[in-house]
């Protein structure tokens, strides 16, 4: 059966893995870790004393990323570099601090954030107007190139290796020591 959100969390912090039993897999590449944690997670599925239905592998390439590859020579052309195209990138995809007031004696930010539909999309992310030395403004379009790729959801490292867990759980009959 599942563990409750509470029985979860509570064995995270004692084992740092969430299920009662698991293995902790390393590997030297993170593509390694990825099929050697599916290639157990496929194998545990079929052993007599787990429940199959509890045994699930860390998902590492699952979280999509927004990647952003900037056209060095189009930036040159313009004056432009790529610090400041990326705190343009970064104000209009999630915020940016500008300054700092006192209100009574709390300090507080002032941060500027665009509308939602300036970035809900990569068609309206390549409109959004970058300025320029000059004075103007290009859209990013005309400087960079947006696509979504996969990237890793959660990483960490031991000893110079990457880790990821596989978590499972004992068909009741069974005692821990004879599921292992």
């Amino acid at each position: 059966s599942r563990m409750q959100p509470m029985g979860a969390s509570l064995m995270m912090l004692q084992h740092g893995i969430r299920a009662p039993m698991g293995l902790k897999v390393t590997a030297s590449s993170f593509g390694a870790l990825e099929k050697v944690l599916l290639s157990f997670e496929r194998a545990l599925k079929h052993v007599p004393q787990i429940m199959a239905s509890t045994v699930v592998a860390d998902r590492l390439m699952s979280k999509p990323y927004l990647d952003v590859e900037i056209k060095r020579n189009s930036l040159a052309a313009l004056g432009l570099n790529a610090s400041s195209v990326g705190r343009s990138i970064q104000m209009t995809l999630g915020r940016q601090i500008v300054t700092t007031v006192l209100l009574d004696r709390e300090r507080r930010s002032v941060v500027i954030r665009y509308p939602r539909a300036w970035n809900n999309s990569i068609p309206s992310l390549l409109n959004i107007q970058i300025p320029t030395p000059q004075g103007g403004s290009v859209p990013l379009r005309q400087i960079a190139s947006l696509k979504y790729v996969r990237g890793p959801s959660v990483i960490q490292t031991e000893n110079n290796r990457w880790v990821a867990h596989v978590g499972f759980d004992r068909k009741a009959q069974f005692t821990q020591l004879e599921a292992v």
